[in-house]
């Protein structure tokens, strides 16, 4: 994974959030598919706090996540 901690801020973009939740999905489908896994479960983690921003970021266009 190319980072290890992700800070969104006012000015990240939906965009710069949809790339960081593809890398998670990408990293997390590479772990262990079990909760236990702390790498799994760390990941996922991940994807929920951005997910949360993502609802939160200013954009007027429609985003799909699942391009790219």
């Amino acid at each position: 994974m190319s980072a290890d901690v992700i800070r969104v801020t006012d000015e990240t973009t939906r965009p710069e959030i949809e790339a960081s939740l593809r890398e998670y999905a990408a990293y997390a489908a590479r772990q262990l598919h079990h909760p236990d896994c702390v790498q799994w479960r760390l990941a996922h983690d991940r994807i929920d706090a951005l997910l949360d921003d993502w609802r939160r970021a200013p954009d007027t266009r429609d985003t799909n996540l699942n391009q790219g």
